[in-house]
């Protein structure tokens, strides 16, 4: 008999495989805005990861897209879309010199024509950026980069939630002027991300000059305010649990070798702790503690 959900980690482990293989090296893609120069250089030079995505990351993932598409087959069933599915739209364009490609989600058949990116959304902290009117800037760059190059002036960012429980949500970003964009009080120039891109091209990925981080895995606790952090990160801290630097890090393909490049340890060390334990003494949640 067939362990279903041993070939189901299989062909999720697979699947990631082959996506990892297919990325193409000698451009840069929509969804890379916003990411750190330090993984963006490793992607696109080839390192493999020393980080992949775990099973549950992965299973996640396949859920989101299928989350995703199901917005397309739905919209498509009541005639509301077209250039999405297996037709999209495909991006690929120069920028002094840069490759760009990608390929947005759908058009909309309204008087607007309006082009959408779908994400799926998940957790406590992304409800409560989409309630207050602000999704993430990079899901948005990623809209504004096809609306750039298809020299659109309005495009949808719709939400949905992997959750049925939870609500959707859709923001209209708009073109005001070639590369400036607009959604509810959040305004930028996408040139400056080209801008970004390009010098990650021709000072880093050209010559192999690997850059430095943008996102931090620890900081010197020296550094460190312990009066603004909360008193459950405090705890989580003297628990050993937490590591005060960028979140970003912690979901990074390369995590371990921005770790290694940045010259710490994975955790704190003893006499870190140490010190930690007499700097935040009577700051954590007596819930816990």
């Amino acid at each position: 008999m067939i362990d279903i959900s041993k070939k189901m980690d299989e062909a999720l482990l697979k699947r990631a495989e082959v996506s990892n293989a297919k990325r193409d090296k000698t451009c840069f893609h929509a969804a890379d805005c916003e990411k750190n120069v330090f993984d963006l250089y490793h992607s696109l030079i080839g390192t493999p990861p020393t980080n992949p995505p775990d099973l549950k990351s992965l299973d996640r993932f396949i859920k989101g897209e299928l989350t995703e598409d199901m917005v397309y087959i739905l919209l498509k069933e009541l005639d509301l879309v077209e250039f999405g599915g297996d037709q999209q739209y495909e991006i690929d364009e120069e920028w002094n010199g840069i490759r760009i490609s990608g390929h947005p989600d759908f058009l909309l058949k309204d008087e607007d024509k309006s082009l959408v990116e779908c994400k799926s959304w998940y957790g406590y902290y992304q409800q409560k950026n989409l309630e207050a009117g602000e999704p993430k800037l990079a899901y948005l760059k990623q809209l504004a980069v096809y609306m750039y190059f298809l020299k659109m002036q309005r495009g949808e960012l719709f939400m949905a939630p992997l959750e049925p429980i939870h609500e959707r949500y859709q923001f209209p970003l708009f073109q005001t002027s070639p590369g400036h964009f607009k959604c509810n009080g959040v305004e930028f120039d996408l040139t400056q991300e080209f801008a970004r891109w390009k010098r990650l091209w021709d000072k880093n990925v050209v010559p192999r000059i690997e850059p430095k981080s943008e996102f931090r895995y620890k900081y010197p606790i020296s550094e460190i305010n312990w009066s603004t952090l909360s008193k459950s990160a405090i705890t989580e801290v003297r628990m050993g649990r937490k590591v005060v630097g960028d979140w970003q890090v912690q979901y990074s393909d390369y995590k371990d070798l921005i770790i290694e490049k940045e010259g710490c340890t994975l955790g704190y060390t003893p006499e870190e702790m140490k010190t930690i334990l007499q700097l935040t003494a009577g700051m954590s949640s007596k819930k816990y503690l």
